[in-house]
């Protein structure tokens, strides 16, 4: 159990640094759709209210794990509440996976024979830095699926280590003496 703890705990902190940046990237994007008194897209306003709600929920359970694992079944359900939520805002910016953020050029040509190939004319690159934050919360959003739906399993496990008086392993060895009987969980 002390090791579905650690791993816990660790993937607690994943998932909160996952959510900052998705939080900071979507929130440039929402900000001028709030200013301007318009109504966001549903791509940007799931993700982000998602990832908002994410983090105070990990902050939380991270911060008071040791008083919580008596409950982690509860834990465990609104972690896999979690993973579908964010299933939605990435379903949501599907589309952006296929784009291509960025192009480069050299001027590098090739000659075979009677055909040339030509990488450009100078040396340029271009990035679209809008695509790459999309991208990257896109990214950041499959990155939290993965880890709620470990920390979902993880805290189902220790519920039933808790639960059951026993290691989530589930290895029992008992031992008779003189007409006794003892068990011992390992």
């Amino acid at each position: 159990m002390v090791l579905h703890s650690a791993l816990f705990s660790a993937c607690r902190v994943l998932e909160i640094l996952c959510a900052i940046p998705i939080l900071g990237m979507l929130g440039w994007f929402v900000d001028p759709y709030v200013k301007s008194n318009s109504d966001v897209p549903d791509y940007l306003l799931c993700l982000f209210v998602v990832s908002i709600l994410a983090a105070a929920w990990s902050m939380l359970t991270f911060w008071h794990w040791h008083r919580y694992r008596s409950i982690s079944m509860f834990i465990a359900l609104i972690d896999l509440g979690f993973c579908g939520a964010f299933i939605a805002g990435v379903i949501l910016l599907r589309f952006i996976g296929d784009a291509d953020c960025g192009n480069a050029s050299a001027p590098i040509g090739v000659t075979f024979g009677d055909h040339s190939y030509s990488a450009g004319n100078s040396w340029s690159a271009n990035y679209n830095s809008q695509c790459g934050m999309l991208k990257a919360s896109w990214a950041l959003g499959i990155v939290e699926i993965i880890l709620f739906f470990i920390t979902a399993i993880l805290s189902w496990r220790i519920y039933s280590a808790v639960a059951y008086g026993a290691p989530a392993s589930g290895k029992v060895y008992t031992s008779r003496r003189s007409g006794s009987s003892t068990r011992a969980y390992v």
